[in-house]
């Protein structure tokens, strides 16, 4: 049945949980203001897998409490179905990146499906922000929607920064309908290369300053000696994103 929880569902170092929502939600009822002490649903060190047999299944927090649906810090997060949905990151007392699914540095996070929707970035840390998705290790999206989610700052949809050097790929799924109040709605990337291509769909994304599908910063910062690209092929769609000010589609910088 429905279960609602007190505490973060952590998964430590050189373990694996797999969990199969089966149609269920986890609710975390509260929330601790100490961005030392995880407000996620999910903080995970080691190896979590994320399905559900028979839909309708979320990872979620109660209403008015903040915090992220998942954090990987320093594991890796492969997420087959389920829903990461009505999660709120970020207050006066504590900036957060990512409300869905936040990353570290070396954090690995690879989705096969399910959704990232209805996540909210409210109150971003560095100005990164990523409503749906931010990491700062490896993201691959080979399926699944991240869709109606919204940041204060950059990202709507998927915020990736230059922590690490790693490609962003994007093989397929739908990154959809959601807004930034300043660059990225659907993708906010900064010193990092992108790779699109297969069945993707960007879409319907909305930005108030630049960037309404895609915001890419190839180099960030002049100390940087690596090169970064932007690689589109195959049958990805780009399409119907908005922008206030340049790049309704995609800005590069």
């Amino acid at each position: 049945e429905d279960a609602d929880t007190n505490y973060k569902i952590e998964i430590p170092s050189g373990k694996t949980l797999y969990l199969c929502l089966n149609g269920y939600k986890i609710t975390k009822v509260t929330q601790n203001d100490n961005y030392q002490d995880r407000m996620s649903v999910t903080y995970i060190r080691g190896n979590l897998v994320l399905c559900d047999c028979k839909g309708g299944g979320k990872l979620t927090h109660s209403e008015g409490k903040i915090g992220q649906g998942a954090y990987i810090g320093g594991g890796t997060f492969t997420m087959y179905g389920g829903e990461i949905s009505g999660n709120y990151a970020g207050n006066s007392s504590t900036s957060i990146n990512g409300a869905g699914v936040g990353g570290a540095s070396y954090a690995t996070f690879k989705m096969y499906g399910g959704k990232i929707t209805d996540n909210h970035c409210t109150v971003a840390q560095s100005h990164y922000g990523g409503g749906g998705v931010h990491v700062q290790g490896t993201f691959t999206m080979y399926g699944g929607e991240i869709s109606n989610n919204s940041s204060v700052e950059n990202g709507g949809g998927v915020s990736a920064e230059y922590k690490k050097d790693n490609t962003i790929n994007l093989l397929g799924g739908k990154i959809i309908n959601n807004t930034a109040s300043v660059n990225g709605a659907g993708l906010y990337l900064s010193n990092r290369s992108l790779n699109i291509s297969d069945n993707v769909e960007i879409s319907g994304n909305t930005a108030d300053n630049d960037g309404g599908g895609i915001y890419f910063y190839g180099k960030y910062s002049s100390s940087t000696a690596t090169s970064y690209s932007l690689t589109i092929s195959g049958s990805a769609k780009i399409t119907q994103n908005t922008a206030s000010v340049n790049g309704g589609g995609g800005y590069v910088k």
